[in-house]
């Protein structure tokens, strides 16, 4: 099998951490590679778009802050935080709201 990534360098990454660990854990035999996102306090506003969006973040102590530098170009934010807040199609998000948080410990 060949597993080709492609896009700009946040876009492989999110892909390789979702979907990519996801065959790669079957095919060494394993049942189940779904990982339980963590519900955390957003410390940001963000507005939706049509598609599943995966923010690179930080947890605190007291919720997550989302980089502000989401482009798909920009790694930075992938090393500044420590996982992934799923953003649902069309969901806007509100400091406050609880989101789903994807630690990278998790997804390793």
């Amino acid at each position: 099998p060949f597993l080709g990534l492609r896009g700009n360098p946040s876009s492989v990454l999110v892909t390789a951490l979702i979907m990519a660990r996801a065959y790669l854990f079957a095919c060494q035999g394993g049942e189940d590679a779904h990982v339980v996102p963590l519900g955390k306090k957003a410390q940001f506003s963000m507005r939706g778009s049509p598609r599943q969006t995966y923010l690179r973040a930080r947890s605190m102590v007291d919720g997550v802050e989302c980089n502000p530098r989401q482009s798909s170009g920009v790694l930075v934010s992938a090393v500044w935080g420590d996982g992934l807040v799923v953003q649902a199609p069309g969901q806007d998000i509100e400091p406050g709201d609880i989101v789903d948080f994807l630690p990278y410990a998790l997804l390793t």
